[in-house]
């Protein structure tokens, strides 16, 4: 069984900002009290399904050229589950499509080709700005267990209590509620969600960009930006 520790450093860190539970899925703290920087077909229509505990599935939409959204109709996406795919070669959740609405900036869709099972998926909300980006809301997490289904997750821009509300998420950090060995400094398990997180604060407080180096080295991530 795979161990994962917090050093002291990073449990001070996080102290003053723990979130609940049921808002921070799996992984193990939130800093999302402070700022920082960082760089399938479906058969039955549209559904919609919450797995309980706040853990939050989307929205779920057959592609079937009718049934696509009105608001992510701008987008492309894959009806065959083959083809068309505008992102191939991510190797962290496969070939993917990821678009945001055309009618709010925090609807997010997101197709993909191969079912992720082996853990749920989080997007962080994201504002980017020469070259450097940094979360502007909790993630949002969900099971995307059915392949070619188009998925539609609302993100709210409620990091600092909407301090960031008045920013337009012009790009979604993506990764697996998953742990993974990141090299130093982290030299540990991770959950990717932390990694993440301690990448924008260390960089933040410290101007310490060492721990977004392992984070972007160590490749586990999807970043779009729009």
């Amino acid at each position: 069984m795979k161990k994962i520790f917090i050093p002291i450093i990073f449990a001070t860190l996080m102290a003053s900002c723990e979130a609940p539970r049921d808002k921070r899925s799996l992984y193990m703290s939130s800093l999302n009290n402070q700022s920082g920087s960082t760089t399938g077909s479906s058969t039955g229509g549209t559904t919609t399904g919450d797995t309980g505990g706040g853990r939050d599935t989307g929205s779920t939409t057959d592609v079937t050229g009718s049934t696509i959204p009105d608001d992510a109709k701008h987008c492309t996406w894959s009806t065959d589950n083959s083809t068309n795919y505008s992102d191939s070669s991510n190797t962290h959740i496969g070939p993917n499509n990821v678009c945001r609405s055309s009618a709010t900036d925090t609807n997010v869709y997101i197709q993909i080709k191969n079912p992720q099972t082996d853990a749920q998926i989080c997007i962080f909300p994201t504002y980017e700005s020469n070259g450097k980006s940094f979360y502007i809301g909790n993630p949002r997490c969900f099971v995307a267990s059915e392949a070619g289904k188009l998925y539609k997750i609302s993100l709210f821009k409620d990091r600092d209590s909407g301090k960031y509300s008045g920013l337009t998420m012009n790009s979604v950090m993506i990764v697996k509620d998953k742990a993974y060995f990141y090299g130093t400094p982290f030299y540990q398990w991770v959950l990717a969600p932390d990694a993440y997180m301690y990448c924008s604060k260390f960089l933040e407080l410290y101007n310490n960009s060492s721990y977004c180096q392992a984070f972007k080295s160590k490749g586990e991530y999807l970043y779009k930006r729009f």
